[in-house]
């Protein structure tokens, strides 16, 4: 069974070595599915004293106390989320809002409309130097922020999350008891490519949810 914090065996060996009084199968394997608080603020808490003391053995030991710290507070923080490395959907999310403050005067907030209207005024930007680092970087934050829409809007109540898929580039939104993912980051990214409304037949960020909704419901009817 995976652990919760979903530390690798490396960090595993290191908390156990490092902080022998906590419970581990209290702290990774609850059974609610979250880290139970009392150990992971205990775990926290000893963590950070050590990293600011410099109280650790190597540069491999402290990469990893920090790589464990970041997962013990997004579980904290997240209620149980999934946690994937070097993707942060809150910084994302906040990235997006803040171009979109920049464009319009006005945060996206819960309104996928506004990440077409977002997409339309970005293509409009549009000169020849963007690179496609640039284009990646745009798709990454507003395709975040269009996936946590749909997550909360009810795929999150069905089991999806963020997670990384063989194959892809980016985290896809995918839910353990159902064989199907989606990608709001590529679907983003695709619509960047295209220069105009005109060229792009790929639907609005409403269509890809709705399309998507449908793709779950006829996949749950044969489980």
């Amino acid at each position: 069974m995976e652990n919760i914090l979903k530390l690798s065996r490396y960090e595993l060996d290191l908390v156990e070595k490092r902080y022998p009084d906590i419970r581990m199968d209290e702290l990774l394997y609850p059974a609610a599915g979250m880290a139970t608080v009392t150990y992971l603020d205990f775990l926290m808490s000893h963590i950070s004293h050590d990293l600011e003391s410099g109280n650790y053995g190597s540069l491999d030991e402290k990469m990893a106390l920090e790589e464990i710290r970041k997962k013990g507070n997004y579980n904290k923080n997240h209620s149980g989320r999934n946690y994937v490395r070097d993707f942060d959907p809150d910084a994302n999310c906040a990235k997006a809002d803040k171009i979109a403050k920049k464009a319009f005067n006005d945060e996206i907030g819960d309104d996928m409309y506004k990440i077409d209207q977002l997409i339309n005024y970005i293509r409009g930007l549009k000169d020849g130097s963007e690179t496609d680092q640039m284009i990646r970087a745009l798709a990454v934050n507003l395709g975040t922020k269009l996936g946590e829409m749909m997550l909360k809007d009810g795929l999150l109540r069905k089991g999806f999350d963020w997670e990384r898929v063989d194959g892809e580039d980016y985290p896809c939104l995918v839910a353990p008891h159902i064989d199907v993912a989606c990608s709001p980051i590529i679907f983003i990214y695709k619509k960047l490519l295209y220069n105009s409304s005109s060229e792009d037949m790929d639907g609005t960020c409403s269509d890809f949810y709705y399309i998507f909704q449908d793709t779950v419901k006829e996949k749950e009817k044969r489980y």
